[in-house]
């Protein structure tokens, strides 16, 4: 009788200790190839998610820096630049400096490569009495209109950067109500006639008592020729409120213009810069807490895999050993009788072993398919990722390695059943 047909023919013939065994293999790859593929798949959809949520933070801070410089730009320059020798108590009293500086300053800035600012200003300003509409004094700004940056894309002027033409004057909401004039019409302003350009709707600050005229007229006007007393910029970096950003806009201007004051002016604009930085910050905290709790989490679930499933082997080798010990005791008689008509021991042992291995391939398919059939029934119905490749080679392993630590586990009984002399199992039956 062939040695395969005797190895069915035995199964068939002890079906509680095959499906004994069958069902020890069945339990450990299961358990092995069940953890595996969740823990992959775990860890593939924890990534996705923080991928989403890092991405919609991204978004969130690009949509807030844009809303920001938006802001910026409507509120005005925020920068000023002042002449050696400014006094910054001075400035805010006088809402001017008495201090001035070559005209040619702000082109040298324009021609510079300036990373931390945009939108250069060159002005002279004052404060004076409007004697030919009398009530308190006002702001008189010459501006030649904004310069471009060498270096950079030329931007749409701000609102209150850009050129006024010859001839003409923009007031600020509360002078064009003094005057009690309208677009088109002539004002007098200390003797000298100009034509109102357009004016500036109520902004709540001092542009409210400002009128602008072209900056070669105020400097006739002041006997202040080819002098300025005051450059305006942005902050090209407005929607950060670091302590540094200042400091680095100070040392590149001052690279260019040594001797130079800046002066920072906090508005609106920055408080919500501020706050969209705080809320930035927020949200990275909370992403980089969403990280570690989801690491943290992961190292529990393999902390505990690393104890389960070497634990489900060991049981699993030790249940299977003592199946294979039970079969050749129980098979005694049959393997004496072999022996005595000259069966080789080697013949004897490959009968026992192949039992085993066809027990451990046989748990192995049932073990391994059932977790993979959960599995993707699970992707089905809920959206859990589907792990990468690398992932399934551990089924694959399991099918291989399940027969050879079932060989394994029957390796010793089966050696014991050949050692033994079948004239002393005969004698006792």
């Amino acid at each position: 009788m062939k040695i395969w047909h005797m190895v069915f023919r035995e199964m068939k013939h002890r079906k509680w200790n095959l499906a004994g065994g069958i069902l020890a293999v069945l339990l450990a790859s299961g358990i092995l190839v069940g953890s595996a593929l969740a823990l992959a798949g775990y860890g593939r959809h924890n990534k996705r998610l923080l991928d989403q949520k890092r991405r919609d933070l991204e978004t969130r801070v690009i949509r807030w820096n844009n809303e920001t410089r938006k802001d910026m730009k409507k509120l005005g320059f925020n920068i000023r630049i002042f002449p050696e020798g400014t006094d910054e108590e001075g400035v805010l009293s006088r809402r001017y400096s008495d201090k001035y500086m070559p005209e040619n300053y702000a082109t040298i800035l324009a021609n510079s490569k300036l990373a931390t600012i945009n939108h250069l200003l060159p002005s002279l300003r004052t404060e004076m009495d409007w004697p030919e509409y009398p009530g308190k004094p006002i702001i008189l700004v010459g501006i030649r209109g904004e310069l471009p940056l060498s270096h950079k894309k030329q931007k749409k002027p701000m609102e209150t950067g850009q050129p006024v033409p010859p001839g003409k004057i923009v007031l600020g909401d509360l002078l064009y109500k003094r005057a009690g004039k309208k677009v088109g019409e002539d004002v007098v302003l200390r003797g000298r006639k100009f034509t109102i350009h357009k004016f500036y709707e109520n902004k709540g600050n001092i542009n409210d008592l400002t009128a602008w005229i072209p900056l070669s007229k105020a400097q006739e006007m002041l006997g202040k020729e080819n002098l300025i007393n005051e450059i305006e910029a942005l902050d090209c970096t407005c929607a950060t409120t670091d302590l540094g950003r200042i400091a680095a806009i100070r040392s590149e201007i001052e690279k260019c213009l040594p001797g130079t004051y800046v002066m920072e002016h906090k508005n609106k604009a920055l408080a919500r810069a501020e706050s969209r930085q705080k809320a930035e910050e927020e949200g990275k905290a909370a992403l980089a807490a969403e990280e570690l709790h989801q690491g943290k989490l992961r190292s529990q679930l393999l902390a505990f895999s690393l104890v389960i499933l070497p634990l489900t082997v060991v049981v699993a080798v030790i249940w299977i050993a003592l199946l294979a010990l039970l079969n050749v005791r129980q098979r005694r008689s049959e393997i004496a009788l072999l022996r005595a008509i000259g069966t080789p021991a080697k013949k004897i042992m490959t009968l026992i072993l192949a039992r085993a291995g066809l027990t451990g391939l046989a748990g192995a398919i049932v073990g391994v398919s059932l977790p993979l059939i959960a599995f993707f029934i699970v992707i089905r119905i809920t959206a859990i990722d589907s792990p990468s490749w690398p992932a399934y080679m551990f089924p694959i392993a399991t099918l291989i390695g399940a027969p050879a630590v079932a060989l394994l586990a029957a390796w010793w009984p089966a050696a014991e059943a050949t050692r033994t002399d079948p004239a002393d199992i005969l004698r006792g039956q």
